[in-house]
C-alpha cells in the first residue's frame, strides 16, 4: 500500500511544467433563435475543436491558454422568410485549471478564467435577416472534466466548458456548452 502511494505521489510531482494539446467535440447553442421573425429556423449544435498550451505549477494547480472554433450557426427562413444567414464562432480563453487525483492515473478537472470571443457573420442576402451582427465578446467561462494519465507524458480529457452571453448583435446573447474529448502532452 506505501509503495502505490509512493508511485502516485511521484507520478503527480513528475507533472509540473509545460504542456500542448488539441481537443474535438461538440458545441451546443442556447438562444440562437429566441426573438427571430416567424418561419426561421436555426441550427443548436456544431463541431468544434481546441488547440491550447499551459503550465502545470504545481500538481493541482495551471494554467492554460486557448484557442477554440466554436463551429457555425446558421439560421434559415422557409417561406416568406427566406433567409440563410451564418455566422462562424471562434474564442481565446485564458483559464486556470484545477486537478485533483483520483487514483493513480485518474483526475477530476475545473476550469475558471476568462474568454475574448469573436462572431464572425457572413455577408446575408437580400431578405429577412436573423438579425446577427459581426461581435466581439468578453466574459467567464468555466468547466469540469475527468484527465487520465496515459503515460508520464500522455493524457486524455473527457471535458465540459461553458462559454455566456456569447454577443450575436441580438437578444438575448448565444450561452454554449461545449463537450469535448482531448489528448494533452507534458514536457
Amino acid at each position: 500500500m506505501a509503495a502505490l502511494l509512493a508511485t502516485a505521489n511521484a507520478s503527480a510531482q513528475d507533472s509540473r511544467g509545460g504542456y500542448m494539446g488539441a481537443s474535438i467535440g461538440q458545441a451546443y447553442y442556447k438562444h440562437t433563435c429566441e426573438g427571430a421573425p416567424a418561419g426561421i429556423s436555426c441550427n443548436n449544435d456544431a463541431t468544434a475543436w481546441r488547440i491550447f498550451g499551459g503550465y502545470q505549477f504545481k500538481p493541482s494547480f495551471g494554467i492554460e491558454l486557448g484557442f477554440h472554433t466554436l463551429g457555425n450557426i446558421a439560421a434559415e427562413g422557409k417561406g416568406p422568410a427566406t433567409v440563410t444567414q451564418t455566422a462562424d464562432v471562434r474564442a481565446v480563453d485564458v483559464v486556470y485549471v484545477g486537478s485533483w487525483a483520483t487514483s493513480n492515473r485518474l483526475a477530476l478537472i475545473t476550469k475558471l478564467g476568462f474568454y475574448f470571443g469573436k462572431l464572425q457573420v457572413a455577408a446575408t442576402p437580400a431578405g429577412t435577416s436573423r438579425g446577427w451582427e459581426s461581435r466581439s465578446t468578453n466574459d467567464i467561462t468555466y468547466g469540469l472534466g475527468v484527465g487520465y494519465q496515459l503515460t508520464d507524458h500522455a493524457d486524455f480529457r473527457l471535458e465540459w466548458q461553458h462559454f455566456g452571453h456569447f454577443g450575436t448583435g441580438s437578444s438575448p446573447a448565444l450561452d454554449i456548452h461545449l463537450f469535448s474529448l482531448g489528448a494533452v502532452y507534458r514536457f
